[in-house]
């Protein structure tokens, strides 16, 4: 069978992993698709975005470590000149760096994406790259397996952010459960150059608007703040009287472990004009309470999209979508038997979010799924004021292929499992 170059590359595209992961596998789809003919062999190493993307897995590299390292090269040579992204591992137990560090440096250049989950042994090597070795570099994730740094001992990131005049996008974690001391100042980060940032660590809710202040930029944002009170209270108060203008910003999720009364004094700072997609994140205590409460002080007109995936009840469902008028789309966690409720039942009627056209839910029984889809549109018949449900994603699905397509041919589209189906 003769099929066109552009559908083999597809093919190609659909069937490798997003990462390289090394040492290799030996059933590694880039591998195998090379060795089935000589015409698909010339086609894959004519792609060199099928070649870019590696990752040096957890292992124990001592043994062997040159048979383990060596495809490095071939997948390098094989990018061409494209842009290249990396993931360096933790070297608590395994030191890869030297073997690494010598087949990457010399195009450290080239490299977009940049992420590394180690810990001072492998920032210090980023450390020690010469100015403007990350000149290309848009996007970098760092992950901080240490949970505390003391202030008078900031983390080693001081000199990394000067040299990458284009990062976009910026990730910055700690384990959970640990009090993050990140010094912002001592950081020198680019704010106002990215789109994208998350910290995925407690910070202090001040620092969190200082930082936000100079991201004019921002398009998407998360942050886990930490307990509001006492001197951090006083700090936000007097911040008020500024507010902050995100004009760019779509997707915001913020995590609270306070009280709420206290949060929305830091609500009260933002100004998101263009907000589209809410996530009110999880809340140590109360969390259905602050989501409210954070609804209510957002401006809520332009949301498009709320998650409340992390949520195990909704029993504030209805309120919330009363506060979100123009919700299109509701992410939702694990919907079972055991947690259907009568909120579930208003929103299948709808009676409540009659708007909707959009469900994402992380885990969903078949059945129950199907029943939710017909009640919404024996709905829609009735009421044209009611919107039916035309896309519909899960993330892990109870049913068969034959469920899937029972579920189709009720004219949605339905995703499962990175799988699209009509």
């Amino acid at each position: 069978m003769n099929l066109p170059v552009e559908t083999i590359q597809a093919i190609f595209l659909e069937l490798c992993t997003p990462q390289t992961v090394f040492p290799l596998r030996r059933d590694e789809p880039r591998l195998l698709v090379t060795r089935v003919c000589s015409q698909w062999r010339a086609i894959a190493l004519a792609m060199p975005n099928l070649w870019t993307n590696m990752s040096i897995a957890s292992c124990d590299w001592r043994s062997p470590p040159l048979l383990k390292a060596d495809p490095i090269p071939t997948w390098i040579s094989r990018s061409a000149q494209s842009a290249l992204s990396f993931r360096f591992p933790n070297s608590n137990h395994y030191d890869p760096l030297p073997i690494i560090v010598g087949l990457v440096f010399p195009v450290i250049h080239r490299c977009s994406l940049l992420e590394i989950c180690g810990d001072v042994a492998t920032l210090n090597w980023l450390l020690a790259l010469p100015s403007g070795s990350l000149r290309s570099l848009q996007g970098m994730s760092i992950y901080l397996p240490n949970p505390r740094y003391e202030p008078e001992h900031p983390i080693p990131l001081v000199t990394i952010f000067q040299s990458c005049p284009q990062l976009r996008k910026l990730v910055l974690s700690t384990p959970r459960g640990s009090w993050s001391l990140l010094n912002f100042a001592y950081l020198n980060v680019p704010w106002h150059q990215l789109s994208t940032l998350r910290i995925c660590a407690l910070i202090l809710a001040y620092e969190c608007l200082d930082v936000l202040r100079q991201c004019t930029s921002l398009q998407m944002c998360r942050f886990s703040i930490s307990p509001i009170g006492g001197f951090a209270l006083k700090r936000i108060m007097k911040l008020c009287h500024c507010p902050i203008t995100l004009p760019f910003l779509h997707t915001l999720r913020l995590d609270f472990s306070d009280i709420v009364d206290n949060n929305c004094h830091f609500l009260d700072t933002l100004r998101l004009p263009h907000l589209r997609n809410f996530c009110p994140g999880a809340s140590f205590r109360r969390p259905e309470a602050w989501s409210l409460s954070m609804l209510r002080f957002i401006l809520c007109d332009t949301i498009q999209e709320l998650d409340f995936s992390e949520f195990l009840s909704l029993q504030c469902l209805p309120e919330a979508l009363d506060l979100v008028p123009n919700l299109e789309a509701l992410l939702l966690g694990n919907v079972s038997c055991m947690t259907y409720s009568d909120k579930m039942r208003a929103l299948a009627m709808g009676t409540i979010g009659p708007h909707l056209t959009t469900l994402h839910f992380s885990s969903v029984d078949f059945h129950l799924l199907l029943g939710i889809l017909e009640a919404r549109a024996a709905a829609a018949r009735a009421d044209p004021t009611i919107s039916a449900f035309i896309h519909i994603s899960v993330e892990v699905f109870q049913g068969t292929q034959l469920d899937m397509i029972t579920l189709m041919n009720l004219g949605c589209e339905f995703n499962s499992s990175n799988n699209r189906h009509r």
